[in-house]
């Protein structure tokens, strides 16, 4: 099983994980724990490709950027969008 994860609004998405199933000799709560392992890390790459490209319009103030240009990073103490981004 493959898990990978896109990221709303942009091209780049995680990398994908593989987690393969030995059916004869491990057992399930073993899988499910690296399943979850798994799906642990493409959640915390793609939460830091949403921080790196989702910054609000005051976000992009504060780092300076122009929003025509180029994405701006999350600002994590922005009081419009409370650190957390804005769809895009």
């Amino acid at each position: 099983m493959m898990v990978g994860s896109i990221v709303e609004g942009v091209d780049q998405c995680t990398d994908s994980i593989e987690v393969e199933a030995n059916q004869l000799d491990e057992e399930p709560k073993e899988y499910s724990k690296r399943f979850y392992a798994a799906l642990g890390e493409v959640e915390q790459e793609a939460e830091s490709i949403w921080n790196d490209t989702h910054g609000c319009e005051t976000c992009a103030k504060h780092w300076g950027i122009n929003l025509d240009e180029e994405l701006s990073p999350v600002w994590t103490e922005c009081p419009d969008c409370q650190g957390h981004g804005t769809s895009i």
